[in-house]
């Protein structure tokens, strides 16, 4: 499950991608997603996008090699998925056309509560072993 919602999310980035690309109504180019603050629409809103967009090609293509590199070198490049979220979300928030929706502010506020219960799950057991 976890390789498939990775490649999920890999395939959402490129149909979003796509999508931008192809609206005439802002017009972006390719350099507009690709480089951040080259978009004259919301360069900072979409330079978070782009960030996060390098971010998960990094965690999943480490993720595929994996097993040819050093495990905690893996762990450190896998835990930047927090940032990975954090960037996205920022993105969503700043860029989005729909942000000030409240059904997609209620959407957004889960996805943090469920990011930050895993994340305090996940502290709390690597505290515990280390004890």
């Amino acid at each position: 499950m976890h390789r498939y919602l990775s490649a999920l999310a890999i395939a959402a980035v490129i149909v979003h991608v796509g999508a931008l690309l192809a609206d005439s109504y802002i017009q972006f180019r390719v350099v507009d997603v690709v480089v951040p603050m080259a978009s004259s629409w919301r360069p900072g809103a979409v330079a978070w996008g782009v960030a996060a967009m390098y971010l998960l090609l990094i965690v999943e293509i480490t993720s595929l090699v994996g097993d040819r590199m050093p495990r905690r070198l893996w762990w450190w490049i896998h835990t930047t998925s927090f940032v990975l979220f954090t960037l996205g979300t920022i993105h969503g928030l700043k860029a989005g056309t729909d942000a000030a929706n409240a059904l997609v502010r209620i959407a957004m506020i889960v996805g943090i509560a469920e990011v930050a219960f895993i994340l305090g799950v996940r502290l709390v057991y690597r505290r515990r072993a280390w004890r």
